[in-house]
């Protein structure tokens, strides 16, 4: 591994760091059924997911569904779990898995008593999964897949101090809702100013990508000095508009999230878990309550230990944004369409 791949922050563990299960724990007496519910396909979570099975030699049946960003697919696959009988569902994101499981003072009837692994969760008790981290009842547990917003801050002032901050984020979408309230926090603890958009939102409740270039203008007009690309599956779908618009007003991007960092379009910098190592904490996880018999709230949720502050230098090159000489001693520098 390389020596500036990763930042060490948080807690728990780091990819290639995942133990299979004790070779002593009991055989399932059938092979165990993973229903796998997706909010936006498959992505290298579920990659790492598959692989920590085949990799440790542990036979399941996976079941694939995609919700394919549509809640109501949510309720249909609800409607199969007596058919499908699965021993675990594994969900990626905050919608599919309050989709799946509810919040924790409202769950979610039909899958009450199957085991939950959830990955790429932000915060699970600010969008209400859980109560809290310890001493929940519910057979739910998993992956928190976002560094802690301090750190966030901090390596954002490491490359470029700042004194305004903008984000564009959903409403409609738990994990930005639950981030932007943690950055309104830290700017009145910080001192320093967060300007906000948000989306406009259809007819139908859902989010719009109307006016983006005009929302970014906002940011900057404002005197924005960065964009936070929060944990947004939409933004996510937008980003190409976003971050073009966002380097038109000469405006610094910011990730948050691996799939944004490694898109091909003009994102600058961001700290990042790997999407492989979420998915293979996740598997290991659920390998633990399907092969050990471990209850699900008795696994803590945890996030990786270690989180890769990534620099994308063709964008830095192209903007004029070069990081500190000392972020070649610990960044990971990338460029479009590499992860190396």
């Amino acid at each position: 591994m390389k020596r500036r791949q990763f930042l060490a922050l948080g807690a728990g563990l780091a990819s290639g760091l995942v133990m299979p299960p004790s070779l002593a724990a009991p055989s399932p007496t059938r092979t165990p059924r993973i229903l796998m519910v997706t909010w936006r396909g498959e992505t290298a979570v579920e990659k790492g997911f598959r692989d920590y099975f085949r990799q440790h030699k542990l036979s399941v049946n996976f079941i694939p569904r995609d919700a394919g960003r549509d809640p109501t697919r949510l309720t249909a696959f609800l409607d199969e779990l007596p058919s499908l009988k699965p021993d675990l569902i594994y969900t990626w994101g905050t919608s599919a898995t309050l989709g799946m499981v509810g919040r924790h003072d409202a769950p979610k009837a039909a899958a009450a008593g199957i085991p939950n692994v959830f990955a790429l969760v932000t915060d699970p008790v600010g969008a209400g999964i859980m109560a809290s981290l310890s001493g929940q009842t519910r057979e739910i547990t998993g992956v928190i897949h976002v560094a802690p917003v301090d750190d966030q801050l901090a390596a954002i002032r490491r490359y470029r101090p700042f004194s305004k901050l903008g984000v564009l984020y959903n409403l409609k979408e738990a994990n930005s809702v639950v981030i932007a309230k943690e950055l309104r926090a830290r700017a009145a603890a910080q001192s320093f100013t967060l300007l906000e958009q948000t989306f406009d939102q259809l007819p139908s409740g859902q989010p719009s990508a109307e006016g983006i270039a005009a929302k970014i203008h906002a940011l900057a007009r404002g005197g924005a000095e960065w964009l936070y690309i929060g944990p947004d599956s939409f933004l996510f779908t937008q980003i190409a508009a976003v971050a073009a618009a966002a380097r038109r007003e000469k405006l610094p991007t910011f990730a948050t999230t691996e799939a944004v960092i490694d898109a091909p379009d003009d994102v600058l910098a961001g700290l990042v878990a790997p999407y492989r190592a979420v998915g293979e904490f996740a598997a290991h996880k659920a390998a633990q309550i399907l092969f050990e018999g471990r209850p699900a709230q008795q696994l803590p949720v945890e996030s990786l230990k270690r989180f890769s502050l990534v620099v994308r230098i063709d964008v830095a090159r192209k903007t004029g944004m070069l990081p500190p000489l000392e972020f070649f001693d610990f960044a990971e520098m990338r460029q479009a369409g590499s992860t190396s």
